[in-house]
């Protein structure tokens, strides 16, 4: 136990001696949104990453001690024909219009990542690793990121740091991690886990592994995965973390305390929130069986002062006339407790993870102006509200009945919120990175945590939502299958919550030009209730880079952004809404390898449909008519991987996305010529104002939009511990209806990576 102690000192001095300035761009997020659902906690085969790179063991020096990293550096150009106006204030990042020559891409990417392993004893080992971030000089004007006192010459040396610590007991081997932003851990997905997006294997990652780029592209092709570095799928926290294993009765515990991103972020530091996580997990292994439990809160305050005696009435409870007197009214938790159990057969596998998860906080409620206490007001505390969390997955393997397919069904109910977990939140707005920017912020538009009406891809969970999904693949020789299908639909759809719901509350935010806070405030309007929101899958990470990790931006204040991905809200417009949103998800996609002049060639085709409908969720072919679905989209991308050599390989990728909403019962835009002076985020495009009410045009027309993207790059490996990569691609966006929606432009990106 003298080991553990000293352990423990060790880490916690280090801990408190280097402080992480990684922001939500930096090394956080580049491992920030995975989950595998065919690799939960007891299934031991090793991923297709380890298999890959099992061979690339870190160096070992007689000493004893090993190292290994990689270094990263990327070069960017970038030239645009039209762009968005708002375009022009990316918050001091080193991107200029129209033409843009710099190294990184604004997102302050790892430069330099070190990792320096040692055994002081034969029970005991450590660990220490650091990251390096930069913001280097660029050409153009406009740029605020550099540091004038070293004439632009600026780096984030400490972008992450934490050391780890290990030792073998009598009762059993504990292992304790300290440090900031840079620890790396997961429980079960309802509780801390990251779910795995679908990209394409045309753009880089900084998280790419070591090996060859050819095996990279096999691994997508085989088993339809893009392989990860070790700590994908896990979220990035600052704090302590203690695991333990080999313990009596064959137990396993995790027990971790201190900030995730969405805590208060990475640099609390500076807003002085006084909010944390506590996450724990003890779990069993049964024969073929693992049974845990798994607890998690992110808890504390929305400001950094307390704030006494607020009145509120309970907007999920409308029928309640009743107002209380709440002390302590910025308390905020985000609490999950579930219990999750893997069964492990020959031919099946079956996961399940049931339990319930609430969110507290005082925006949670409608607040509203009292000149003084009213008669009959009661004093008590913020109460929770609970929803239940069910999640059932079956994979069945060929060998059963014939034909490999998964299924899932799910439901996580409207007040459950944690945004550390693979369920994306569409329920609960107010539930951000710790602060309070609520609807009723100037804030707001830093709020990237609320997706409402959100659009999933296979695989993808959100709140308030209940489901089932069907997946399987089938080969025949080289030709590789995959179909997915999603059906799910709204738990509650909380436009029945509003009394107008043509007015588009909340959705864009509170807007000079649109509605006070005052007014949104007096008309009783509790945050966004009925809308759209999807992902755009062509040219998502160009997108990206257009308003980082914000929302209500854009010509039309509709798009939001965040990491490498972009999405858009539209605004559904019916004066009734008696209905539950149904969601349907179609995806299907072909891979086949062949050789060209006896080299290999990998081709590869994929589509998606996204359709959200009223009611029933069927996947429609048209959103025309007050029958038409709500909103359709489709997306098709087509790819080759061509192996010129052992060490070159040539890649290109062709995409198309097409979206469409209704015109009958979606926001529209003027046809006719109107102010263009007078547009708000709150109307139907260029709508006017009377009386501080969007006016509504009847001869208008819906989002009708195409986007485009085509590329051509090559890899070139020195070894399989370095590469040099290139692209180039041509993309463009057009609106046919809301014209200020276009944007094209062309780039190149050369990036040299080296791992050691």
């Amino acid at each position: 136990m003298r080991r553990f102690f000293r352990l423990f000192v060790v880490a916690a001095l280090s801990a408190g001696v280097f402080t992480a300035k990684a922001g939500e761009e930096g090394t956080t997020s580049t491992q920030r949104t995975t989950i595998v659902l065919n690799e939960k906690e007891g299934d031991q085969q090793p991923s297709s990453y380890e298999q890959q790179t099992a061979a690339l063991a870190p160096k070992q020096k007689k000493t004893q001690l090993r190292f290994s990293g990689y270094t990263r550096i990327m070069a960017l150009y970038r030239d645009m024909g039209d762009y968005y106006a708002d375009n022009v204030n990316l918050s001091g990042r080193p991107l200029t219009l129209p033409v843009t020559v710099a190294l990184d891409d604004g997102a302050s990417q790892p430069l330099l990542m070190l990792r320096i392993e040692a055994n002081p004893s034969a029970n005991s080992s450590l660990q220490i690793e650091s990251s390096l971030n930069n913001n280097l000089l660029n050409n153009g004007t406009g740029i605020t990121n550099v540091d004038p006192d070293t004439d632009g010459k600026f780096a984030n040396i400490f972008a992450g740091f934490h050391v780890k610590g290990s030792t073998i007991t009598p009762v059993g081997k504990f292992t304790m991690t300290a440090g900031a932003g840079s620890i790396w851990a997961k429980m079960s997905p309802f509780t801390l886990w990251n779910f795995q997006y679908r990209d394409d294997m045309f753009e880089r990652y900084p998280w790419d592994p070591a090996g060859s780029n050819w095996r990279r592209y096999e691994s997508f092709y085989s088993t339809g995965d893009i392989p990860r570095d070790q700590r994908w799928g896990n979220r990035g926290m600052q704090g302590f973390m203690i695991e333990g294993e080999d313990m009596p009765f064959g137990l396993t515990t995790k027990i971790m305390y201190g900030k995730t991103r969405s805590a208060g972020g990475f640099e609390n530091w500076s807003s002085g929130i006084p909010q944390n996580m506590f996450g724990a997990r003890i779990g069993k292994r049964l024969g073929t069986v693992v049974v845990g439990a798994n607890f998690y809160d992110q808890f504390g305050y929305d400001v950094p002062e307390v704030i006494k005696d607020s009145v509120f009435v309970d907007i999920y409870n409308p029928d309640n006339d009743n107002t209380y007197i709440v002390e302590e009214s910025n308390k905020t938790s985000q609490m999950i407790v579930t219990a999750d159990a893997a069964i492990k057969m020959n031919n099946l596998r079956l996961y399940t993870e049931l339990g319930a998860g609430s969110y507290l906080t005082r925006t949670y409620y409608n607040q509203n102006t009292f000149d003084g206490l009213e008669d009959g007001a009661t004093i008590k505390s913020l109460g929770r509200n609970w929803s239940p969390l069910v999640y059932v997955e079956a994979d069945i393997r060929k060998g059963l009945i014939g034909w490999p397919f998964k299924a899932m069904l799910y439901h996580i109910g409207p007040h459950a919120v944690n945004n550390q977990s693979t369920f994306l939140n569409s329920s609960v707005e107010e539930a951000t990175d710790g602060r309070n920017v609520g609807i009723n912020s100037t804030e707001s538009i830093w709020n990237v945590y609320f997706y409402d009406g959100m659009v999933t891809e296979i695989g993808q969970l959100t709140n308030n939502r209940q489901g089932i999904e069907l997946t399987s693949n089938a080969r025949w020789g080289k030709l590789v299958a995959e179909l997915g299908l999603q059906f799910a639909q709204e738990v509650v759809n909380h436009g029945t919550t509003v009394d107008t719901s043509d007015f588009l509350n909340g959705v864009r935010g509170a807007d000079a030009t649109a509605f006070d806070d005052a007014q949104i405030l007096e008309q009783g309007q509790g945050g966004v209730r009925n809308s759209i929101t999807f992902a755009h899958l062509v040219n998502q990470y160009q997108r990206s880079r257009f308003h980082y990790n914000q929302r209500f931006q854009g010509p039309y204040r509709r798009l939001q952004s965040d990491f490498r991905r972009a999405w858009e809200n539209v605004a559904i417009t019916d004066t009734t809404v008696d209905y539950k949103k149904g969601f349907s998800v179609i995806d299907f996609s072909l891979k086949y390898k062949t050789k060209v002049f006896k080299r290999d060639l990998i081709l590869t085709g994929f589509f998606r449909q996204n359709t959200v409908t009223d009611g029933a969720p069927l996947p429609y072919i048209s959103a025309e008519g007050k029958d038409g679905a709500f909103f359709v989209q489709r997306y098709e991308e087509l790819m080759f991987f061509y192996k010129l050599s052992q060490k070159v390989t040539l890649i290109g990728v062709a995409g198309w996305e097409q979206n469409k909403a209704n015109k009958d019962r979606t926001e529209l835009a003027y046809t006719s010529d109107s102010p263009t002076d007078a547009t708000t985020p709150y109307s139907k495009g260029d709508a006017i104002l009377e009386n501080g009410r969007p006016v509504y045009n009847e001869d208008g027309a819906p989002i009708d939009q195409v986007g485009y993207g085509y590329g051509i790059g090559i890899d070139y490996d020195f070894t399989d511990r370095a590469s040099l990569d290139a692209r180039y691609k041509i993309y463009g966006h057009k609106d046919k209806n809301f014209t200020r929606d276009v944007f094209n432009g062309q780039e190149i990106t050369l990036e040299l990576k080296v791992f050691f």
